[in-house]
């Protein structure tokens, strides 16, 4: 990744270190213009930060303020730095030697090699006419679940937002729907004994 900051009405240190509620978006090149203005269309303060090259723990990460580098480092090198006090935690609760492993490990991890067997297109279609209903099933913790209901949209289906106190209390029957969808996060904030079914 590559971030360049130019002058800001923040320094570049509150920019980059903030711990204000804020986005990262990624997008296509030739979007990254109309994307700004409808954010600034919005009211909402919208910056180009920089763009992404490479991939993997060799990949570099530079950070420019006003032209100067003030950062240039590999994704592993400060993958490591971040992770480091965790892994000194984890050596005080599990087996210091598997800490080492997932360490080790961490510095050769690398993404997914894939290859596609199809041509995707930017918005997928059902074959056929109708929109099979499913539902996006979530519960108190759960997380994900409006991500998964804008994918399942977007790619044509008719999608319910189902709690399991719909399900329990009979407000909603399973039968209604082609699919269900069970989303990820802590049921109940993780209370223990909350996963018993």
């Amino acid at each position: 990744p590559l971030l360049t900051v130019s002058s800001f009405p923040p320094s570049a240190l509150d920019l980059l270190f903030s711990e204000e509620l804020g986005l990262v978006l990624e997008v296509a090149e030739a979007s990254h213009v109309k994307v700004m203005e409808r954010y600034l269309a919005s009211g909402l303060q919208c910056l180009r930060l920089g763009h992404t090259q490479g991939r993997g723990s060799a990949s570099m990460i530079k950070v420019c303020v006003n032209g100067e580098e003030v950062v240039c480092e590999e994704v592993g090198t400060l993958r490591a730095l971040w992770e480091e006090t965790s892994f000194q935690l984890e050596r005080l609760q599990a087996s210091p030697g598997c800490v080492s492993q997932e360490e080790a490990g961490l510095m050769k991890r690398e993404g997914p090699n894939y290859q596609l067997t199809f041509n995707p297109s930017e918005k997928p279609t059902l074959i056929g006419s109708a929109h099979p209903r499913v539902a996006v099933v979530r519960e108190e913790g759960s997380n994900g679940d409006r991500e998964m209901a804008a994918a399942l949209l977007m790619a044509g289906f008719e999608v319910w937002d189902v709690t399991m106190e719909d399900l329990l209390s009979g407000g909603t029957a399973l039968d209604l729907f082609r699919g269900l969808i069970f989303v990820g996060g802590f049921s109940y904030a993780d209370v223990l004994g909350s996963a018993k079914g």
